[in-house]
């Protein structure tokens, strides 16, 4: 038993967080303190999930050591006897000197005696070979029949140091560092230290109604006159911080109890699921071409301040920077007033029509928000489209004759020779139509029983006797 399996699975999953963050992200253009950030959070996050069963049954382990190493072993004995599957009948010695053990017992226990022995007696009760060995080695001995090592058993404190950078570094990152980076990117303003000033305003609310419900907590402890020190005031400070995560994940576990299963059950029917996919094409629809609207009326307002404010007015750079966040299409329209050499005095437009720079941090964050609704809802009008043909095509083809996948808009993406190879029309003719729809059925129904088992598990959790 060493650290493999540990040290392989962390690699695992950082494989996989660096995969998801590649594939939902674009690591060569965004920041890197961005890029660390999501990757450690998205890493630790499935630390959890994958190293848990790893650490409960090393848990677990510890556990049946300390019971039989600890309280079935008097610490003052030297020797011990080893009885495997030995009754009280057989062995009266048994009753005597241990009371407490079953009538029959069927796993090997100590016994202690007064000698240097270890006497090992079988099922008859007929004595055996005797042995001189330690009190260690009988120890050890016993333990290992009844508690048995899991192959993925990590020794000394790995597991709980790995817990504690764990979990206080997702509380940094949760609290204080996500939350400030996202304020800190849709921030209008044209200097780090606005930015930074602007982040911290932002997330006021949100520290503030956190910094509510620990005074709340607060006050209630204090209201039952119970002494607070520094541990309990952080795991009160802890408690606080988990309340909205507990909310957060009642709600996940309802819908990952129910909602999935059924989703997968419904997903094997395609003229459903694409009933569902026209519905949702209709509904973004009405958002894509909102977000078109509030874009265009930004840039609108954006390229009449690029007409009003001249290359020589001290406004101008923030201008400018506002236009590098436009679409590549139109900022050479935008960027006319740069190429105007008359003497902003000259004009004959007022100094009132100049806008000023809280005007102008206000257009940049309104023209950073409609930008990135615009892009979210581009990409989620693609997706979905791409869906909806392709379960037209699974339509067309599940009347097929000749087995033979045929696609009226095929796609236009490069695919390498393993995939020329195994991705054949009549493979994708029976995957898509026979054998992806028997397959999700199959997924959900094993859902659906591990959904009953995870019910069941916890209305029966503190139920002692009998064990359910």
């Amino acid at each position: 038993m060493s650290a493999g399996p540990l040290v392989f699975e962390l690699f695992v999953v950082f494989c996989v967080a660096l995969f998801l963050l590649h594939h939902y992200g674009r690591i060569t253009k965004q920041h890197p303190a961005v890029t660390i950030a999501t990757l450690v959070a998205w890493y630790f996050s499935l630390i959890i999930i994958f190293i848990l069963p790893l650490d409960v049954s090393s848990t677990f382990y510890r556990q049946c050591l300390h019971v039989n190493g600890q309280d079935n072993v008097s610490s003052q004995t030297s020797t011990g006897i080893i009885t495997e599957n030995v009754t009280q009948t057989s062995v009266p010695m048994v009753s005597t000197v241990a009371p407490s053990i079953p009538r029959e017992t069927t796993h090997s226990t100590f016994i202690p005696l007064t000698n240097q022995t270890v006497v090992y007696a079988n099922q008859t009760g007929k004595s055996g070979n005797t042995y001189n060995i330690s009190n260690n080695d009988s120890r050890g001995i016993a333990v290992e029949s009844i508690c048995e090592k899991p192959w993925s058993y990590v020794k000394g404190t790995t597991l709980p140091a790995m817990w504690h950078i764990v979990y206080w570094t997702s509380q940094v990152l949760t609290w204080l560092v996500l939350p400030f980076i996202q304020s800190y990117v849709g921030a209008g303003d044209f200097s780090t230290l606005g930015k930074i000033k602007r982040a911290v305003i932002e997330n006021a609310v949100y520290y503030g109604s956190y910094l509510f419900i620990f005074g709340c907590l607060l006050i209630y402890v204090a209201a039952s006159k119970i002494s607070l020190d520094i541990q309990q005031l952080k795991v009160l400070l802890i408690t606080a911080s988990n309340t909205w995560g507990l909310f957060l994940l009642v709600l996940l576990l309802g819908y990952g109890l129910v909602e999935v299963p059924r989703g997968l059950w419904h997903a094997a029917d395609n003229a459903r699921c694409m009933a569902q996919t026209y519905f949702k094409l209709s509904k973004l629809s009405t958002e894509k071409q909102e977000a078109a609207e509030d874009l265009e009326d930004v840039l609108e307002e954006v390229k009449r301040i690029s007409n009003v404010v001249r290359y020589n007015h001290p406004v101008r750079k923030y201008v400018s920077e506002i236009i590098q966040k436009c679409p590549e299409e139109l900022r050479s329209k935008m960027s006319q007033g740069m190429d105007d050499y008359e003497d902003y005095e000259s004009n004959d437009r007022s100094s009132n029509a100049v806008p000023s720079k809280n005007q102008l941090v206000k257009l940049h964050r309104k023209l950073i928000r409609a930008v990135q609704t615009q892009k979210r809802t581009n990409v989620q009008w693609r997706i979905l489209m791409e869906r909806g043909l392709h379960l037209e095509n699974v339509a067309k083809n599940d009347t097929s004759m000749d087995r033979y996948w045929r696609e009226e808009f095929p796609s236009t993406a490069e695919r390498n020779a393993v995939s020329k190879f195994l991705c054949t029309p009549s493979t994708k003719w029976w995957w898509f139509c026979k054998i992806q729809p028997f397959s999700r059925r199959t997924l959900a129904v094993c859902l659906v029983l591990l959904s009953i088992m995870v019910v069941w598990s916890e209305c029966t959790f503190f139920n002692e006797n009998p064990v359910l």
